[in-house]
């Protein structure tokens, strides 16, 4: 049997030993979303909510209102020789994010694997997500390719928002920006 038919098995192995121990998981399909300017019911999303620092680029992708849930989607790419340790966005004052839940694996749609503090006070009051070799393949995200984060908050929430700040870290690097909430009326 080679290597390539292994991964399957091995997977199923590493998920049933995730979900015994308690993990839970969120997945999101990113195939109903695009990085171009759309405006739709509830829905917005704007390329010009860019901010660099370091050798990252943050983009504020979409915030999107669905009953009574926010949905914030942020591209992260890095530009950084050493791969992604972690990725943090600010919550509002006192608020938890709805999903992914605290302790749960967030598997971006590119298939990396973060574990998710929600909320954590480190760097700031935010829900953070954390890289983990999965498969013992590397580092995470570098050398300029992207990633994409959801995540849920109530809407009554969202609306304490006025910029949204965000960390990334890789190696020694830290990167931290904040956008406004309302970069897509510019």
């Amino acid at each position: 049997m080679s290597k390539r038919n292994l991964l399957p098995l091995i997977y199923g192995v590493f998920i049933f030993f995730l979900l015994s121990t308690g993990y839970s998981f969120s997945y999101f399909n990113d195939n109903e979303h695009s990085m171009e300017n759309t405006v739709s019911s509830g829905v917005w999303s704007n390329s010009n909510c860019t901010e660099t620092d370091g050798c990252f680029e943050f983009t504020l992708v979409s915030v999107e209102e669905n009953n009574g849930q926010t949905t914030l989607t942020v591209n992260l790419t890095v530009y950084c020789d050493h791969g992604l340790s972690y990725f943090a966005v600010s919550l509002p004052p006192g608020s938890v994010a709805t999903t992914p839940e605290d302790g749960a694996v967030y598997i971006s749609p590119n298939g990396e694997m973060y574990r998710v503090e929600n909320p954590t006070n480190n760097p700031f009051y935010s829900i953070k997500f954390e890289w983990f070799d999965d498969d013992n393949d590397g580092d995470g995200v570098k050398g300029g390719l992207s990633d994409i984060f959801r995540f849920n908050v109530n809407t009554d929430d969202a609306g304490y928002y006025d910029l949204i700040q965000m960390q990334a870290k890789a190696g020694n690097i830290l990167g931290m920006v904040s956008i406004d909430i309302d970069c897509n009326a510019g």
